[in-house]
């Protein structure tokens, strides 16, 4: 069962992008610490949560919420062996090839993740998460453990997949993970922390993708580069420990993969080049670096220096510093830079993995070449200062421009470039790479610029995008990255498109320029060549441009627009970046250098997630009941923290403040390890304040009786039997749907002796509920239904009472099989899994195919036989343990201690065992059918042989509905909204024939009564 049926808030639903989240399990734990990291980290992000357990059906379906997630991140989570919680009702749990049989679950999301990003350019994580210890997976743990692990490696190999798998939350170990109770009672499978830790993990990928990246590392010296100071102890005195390599190794990484490099040091410039050149046992290098500062000036003074050498805001800079003093001379003086204190040697290992200024989601090839680039740049800097006249400089730079349309391996910088220049940028339109690939369904066309001189190539710098209207050219988009701006590569693009004009018989090029904070240089530079056909607008301008004129257009060096100074292609201060200087960017890099000093301590960090919990005010206008003892006292704080919502009342109705089945979870999951009581989900509905939960507690007692889902107006009651699991809260989300007239009631199990479903068949079960439902419908007709467990106990007392001479107007049989009725056989699919185990390979000689044919076989052998023993001896026990509980039951006599607490689906399985009605039931039967699901959302009618379910053979007449969602999912939003459309519109036919029966039934005896009189 899965109690995640009610959607959760999204988290900050002004914010500009969206982070959608799937999962085979139940993930909403993950809302409060993932809404507090993104939040610190400066990240507007809304999180929606996909329904429970569709991952296949969001990576597959072009129209899911997953799918229609545009600009924002995707985050897929899976649990491996939530793959076999199916397995007994949909015949795959008889534990051969148990591990083959992952392996096609495991396939088929892998080639599912591969068609959702053959579609979409959306940024996705997928999290491999961790099964349940192995002495809870028994015999399956192995092959769960080894199809995780196949899983994450293919995973890795998918361009455009970051993976969370067994290597990263080793970054945050954890001693308790799994949550068995919670697991048991919502499809919850992990603890706080472990959905702490998932949350930072998530956070992580979410910051790469969607945040200005850094683009400066600086680099201290003495005691961080090496250990020692180089003034002191020479060139040859200082050493090279282990922690000084690794960060040496980290860094060079992070310059191939376009950082740039510098230093930062207090001392003398000949020493620490003599290091970089003469110790062979330095693994950085002088070519690694692009700049250096080491002087005896402030580190402050010096970072400000390299930011404008190298022409990018401090906002793009990471400075690594071993000395507190200096770090907090720099973020007192700098703050908008991230200055990250090296901790001591021991910990600097962890430090260097939880530095989340490095991450990026995508490199380019203009990424790996960025430190040839400055260093280009520089070289140009240097001949511009020696040529000393800007039209000679330019005149002999030699430059080359190549306009064309992109080549397939260009798209990616294509579409970075739409997404990060912001200054030379006409309309600042973002686009993803297929929004590029897709240009021409909007009838535009795509150019790509690229640019290089004397000393090297700029690389792919500009991008003009363009589609005819009428007589002209419309630009829909032109940029040019800012270090090739004022050196004539715009002239030439506004020539291009000229050009391009008058080959397609066009008359005019049609320019809009929108106004925004940033691209002042090239508004700047369309008022310099176009001022005559300027018009001016709301917020912006636009231009119509003869294209003969725009064909000839010319670049004279210094008569051009001031944009003539080059400039890099990001900001060149802080006050122009997004966030830059403001708190919110202050915050971000505060957040940062917590997450890599501070917070990656797993303790530090699962403390602060919990301690850093928002609180929304209570919405209820009615006055604060106080508590008035310890137990009420302790359950309001259980009420708070799960709810989120300070401060609430004692008499306060649990659904009224917003609480959903989710949350009802996590209520009584902490209420049994706080007290050591377990109390059924129902229990909320039946007590919804913190003080009749108390006098629950306190009575040590909970009714068993019918549970009012939702009062009616005086039609006819429905009522609906608990599932295998002895729960009926799974209803609440229905009952709300249906009509107003009606009350709905949940059956729960009797409970008694010591055990949550006292009966051992299903008779006995059904004649239990009867004798409750009469107490509050006394005549027929009746509305009864359950789902699957639930259904075939509804069956049951549909029999009962039509052969008592009561009237049942309709069964509701939600996804529920008759007892008796044959699986569809699996038997196919092994022998072509059998067949396959002969054909991998067919290349390979006979001896070795033999070879791999034996041992593979031996390997299932052995694994099938642990699995099947360990199953058997699972049976036995519960099959005697229920016996044992019959005989007491028969007798009337109380269970002894030692069987201990029998699980509702144990005793539920054993009485349908020997459950096999034979008269036909003369009453209408209603099957709601699920057809769309997976694993355990499966729905039966994949499961089985018979489309009726086996319940043809039961029942003169079986109508069929069939309705969107899975087994358990069909419940839930947003399938639950049909299947209460659909069952309303058959109860409203059911109910009517009824009533016409009795007024025909009734019209004779009125007749003779008239004759009598």
């Amino acid at each position: 069962m899965s109690v995640s049926d009610l959607p959760v808030p999204s988290v900050e639903a002004a914010a500009l992008r969206c982070l959608t989240v799937t999962a085979s399990f139940t993930a909403e734990p993950l809302v409060a610490p993932l809404a507090y990291l993104l939040e610190a980290l400066g990240c507007r992000v809304r999180i929606d949560f996909a329904p429970y357990n569709q991952v296949l059906q969001q990576l597959l379906d072009p129209s899911s919420l997953l799918a229609r997630n545009r600009g924002g991140v995707g985050a897929v989570l899976l649990r491996p062996q939530d793959w076999l919680r199916a397995a007994p009702q949909s015949g795959l749990g008889d534990g051969r090839a148990l591990e083959q049989r992952l392996r096609e679950h495991a396939q088929e999301l892998l080639e599912a993740v591969r068609s959702f990003l053959s579609r979409s350019d959306l940024p996705l994580t997928v999290a491999v998460c961790p099964a349940a210890p192995a002495t809870e997976t028994g015999a399956a743990a192995e092959p769960l453990r080894t199809i995780s692990e196949w899983l994450e490696r293919a995973l890795r190999e998918v361009p455009g997949v970051a993976v969370i798998g067994a290597q990263e939350l080793a970054l945050y170990p954890l001693e308790r993970y799994h949550d068995a109770r919670r697991d048991r009672l919502g499809h919850i499978p992990y603890n706080g922390d472990f959905f702490g830790v998932l949350a930072t993990l998530i956070a992580r990928r979410v910051h790469a993708a969607l945040s200005a990246p850094f683009k400066v590392i600086v680099v201290d010296c003495d005691n961080t580069l090496w250990k020692g100071v180089v003034g002191e102890d020479g060139v040859e005195g200082i050493s090279l420990p282990e922690w000084s390599l690794a960060l040496q190794r980290l860094l060079i990484e992070q310059v191939e993969r376009g950082f740039l490099l510098c230093l930062c040091s207090k001392n003398q410039e000949g020493d620490v080049l003599q290091v970089l050149e003469q110790r062979t046992d330095m693994l950085l290098k002088r070519q690694h670096l692009v700049a250096w500062r080491v002087n005896w000036l402030p580190k402050s003074q010096n970072l400000r220096a390299l930011a404008q050498e190298l022409n990018l805001g401090l906002d793009s800079f990471i400075f690594i510093d071993d000395n507190p003093v200096e770090c907090a001379e720099v973020s007192l003086t700098c703050p908008e830079i991230l200055t990250l204190n090296l901790p001591a040697p021991e910990h600097v290992a962890r430090f260097l993995r939880h530095i989340w200024a490095f991450d990026r989601r995508r490199i380019t090839s203009e990424d790996r070449q960025r430190t040839d680039l400055y260093r280009q740049e520089a070289d140009r800097a240097r001949f511009q200062r020696e040529s000393g006249d800007f039209a000679r400089f330019i005149a002999e730079l030699g430059l080359q421009v190549s306009i064309a349309a992109p080549r397939p391996e260009q798209i990616a910088r294509v579409a970075q470039l739409t997404q990060r220049t912001n200054q030379f940028n006409f309309t600042t339109r973002r686009r993803s790479e297929s929004e590029i690939r897709d240009l021409s369904a909007s009838q535009l066309e795509c150019r790509a610029v690229e640019v290089s001189d004397r000393f090297g190539s700029y690389g792919l710098v500009g991008v003009m995008i363009f589609g005819s209207r009428a007589d002209a050219l419309e630009l829909d988009t032109l940029l040019l990255s800012c270090r090739v701006l004022g050196r004539g590569v715009e002239h030439r693009m506004i020539r291009e498109l000229g050009t391009i004009a008058m080959a397609s018989g066009l008359a005019h090029l049609s320019v809009r320029i929108a106004h925004t904070k940033k691209n002042q240089p090239a508004r700047d530079f369309m008022e310099s060549v176009a001022r005559a056909h300027a018009r001016a607008e709301t917020d912006g301008t636009s231009y119509w441009i003869p294209a003969e004129e725009a064909s000839r257009l010319e670049y004279h060096p210094g008569t051009a627009a001031p944009a003539d100074q080059p400039m890099s292609e990001a900001v060149t201060s802080a006050q122009g970046r997004p966030g830059a200087g403001s708190e919110a960017g202050s915050a971000r890099v505060r957040m940062l250098a917590r997450l890599a000093c501070e917070l990656s301590d797993t303790d530090l960090l699962c403390s602060a997630l919990r301690a850093n919990r928002r609180y929304l005010e209570r919405p209820l206008p009615t006055p604060l009941a106080p508590t008035s003892n310890a137990i009420e006292s302790a359950l309001l704080q259980i009420w708070s923290d799960v709810l989120g919502i300070k401060p609430v009342g004692a008499d306060d109705d649990f659904f009224a403040l917003g609480g959903s089945s989710l949350q009802a979870v996590d209520v009584i999951d902490q209420v049994e390890a706080r007290f050591g009581t377990a109390l059924s989900l129902s229990s909320l509905i039946e007590s919804p304040t913190v003080r009749g939960l108390a006098a629950l507690l306190v009575d040590g007692s909970s009714t068993t009786g019918p549970l009012l889902l939702r009062a009616g107006a005086g039609g006819v009651p429905l009522f609906l039997v608990h599932d295998g699991d002895g729960e009926v809260l799974l209803y609440r989300n229905l009952a709300l749907r249906l009509s107003a007239e009606h009350a709905v009631y949940g059956l729960q199990p009797r409970a008694a002796c010591g055990q949550p479903l006292a009966a051992t068949r299903i008779a006995d079960m059904a004649a239990y509920h009867i004798e409750r439902i009469r107490a509050i419908q006394p005549r027929g007709p009746y509305l009864l239904g359950g789902m699957c467990a639930g259904g075939v106990i509804a069956y049951e007392m549909a029999r009962q009472l039509h052969a008592n001479g009561q009237q049942v107007a309709l069964v509701v049989l939600l996804d529920a099989a008759e007892p008796s009725a044959p699986q569809s056989g699996r038997a196919g699919a092994r022998l072509q899994r059998a067949l396959g185990v002969l054909r991998q390979g067919s290349v390979d000689p006979w001896p070795q195919r033999v070879g791999r044919m034996l041992a593979q076989i031996t390997g299932k052998a052995v694994g099938f036989t642990k699995y099947e023993v360990s199953s058997r001896l699972k049976r036995l026990r519960d099959h005697w343990r229920m016996r044992v509980l019959r005989w007491c039951l028969d007798r009337g006599r109380a269970a002894p201690r030692f069987l201990g607490r029998i699980p509702v689906r144990t005793a539920y399985l054993f009485a349908e065992s020997g459950y096999r009605p034979q008269d036909v039931l003369h009453a209408e039967l209603l099957l709601v059918r699920a057809s769309e699901g997976i694993g355990p959302d499966e729905p039966y009618v994949t499961a089985y042989e018979d489309p009726l379910l086996g319940w043809g053979r039961r029942a003169s007449a079986v109508n069929v509905v069939d309705v969107p969602g899975g087994h358990s999912s069909m419940l839930q939003e947003p399938h639950v909204a049909v299947l209460a459309s659909r069952l309303q519109a058959v109860i409203d036919e059911a109910l009517g024939r009824h009533r016409a029966h009795e007024l025909r039934s009734s019209g004779p005896q009125l007749e003779r009564r008239r004759e009598i009189a």
